[in-house]
């Protein structure tokens, strides 16, 4: 079971580096998602190895939901790639590319549940279930247990896997929540995930 101080501890851990050349959103949209494009947010890198990484993996990934828009480059240092010294790891830029397209299926996913909105949380639904299935997320979590808590507890309508996991995918792709969203978020998966230790 997972104390509720431990949860509150991981989902207000991490940040985004900051580095040069570019700058990408990191505003919301009008939908509530929280990947957007734009010229404000932290700065980004928009050349180089990591960024043709990124763009080439956002195609095989498919569209982002509806008032989202990818990120306008990489995270230099604090996002999953970084090595430190500012440097990033071959394949960083593909790492972003995954954790930005689940950021953003997690977090519509959870704005349609809050104005229930069947029809947009399914489609959410299925676009976090196509990423698991993906190579990627396989390759990842080999043991498919990412997937288990955060994928499979959707099919019965329980979101707290994906309460849980948003902040930290999110901070993976370099994409920062409001801290008050984070808590309010983790305090709710804490109560689900524990009435569900509890019921097993």
């Amino acid at each position: 079971m997972i104390g509720a101080a431990a949860l509150a501890a991981v989902l207000v851990a991490g940040g985004v580096g900051i580095g040069a050349l570019g700058r990408a959103g990191a505003g919301a949209p009008s939908s509530g998602s929280a990947v957007a494009g734009g010229d404000s947010g932290p700065i980004r890198l928009l050349t180089g190895r990591a960024y043709a990484e990124y763009l080439a993996a956002q195609r095989p990934l498919g569209p982002l939901p509806a008032g989202s828009s990818w990120p306008l480059g990489v995270p230099p240092q604090g996002g999953y790639g970084a090595v430190g010294g500012g440097l990033l790891r071959p394949g960083s830029g593909t790492d972003t590319a995954y954790f930005t397209y689940l950021c953003a299926w997690e977090s519509d996913y959870l704005a349609a549940r809050a104005v229930d909105e069947a029809s947009r949380a399914d489609r959410a639904r299925g676009a976090i279930a196509r990423f698991f299935d993906s190579a990627w997320a396989r390759r990842i979590s080999p043991d498919g247990v990412w997937a288990a808590a955060v994928s499979l507890p959707l099919l019965t309508g329980n979101d707290a896997g994906v309460q849980y996991d948003r902040p930290d995918t999110c901070r993976r792709a370099g994409i920062t929540l409001p801290p008050t969203r984070i808590a309010a978020e983790g305090e709710a998966a804490a109560g689900r995930l524990g009435a569900l230790s509890a019921s097993t």
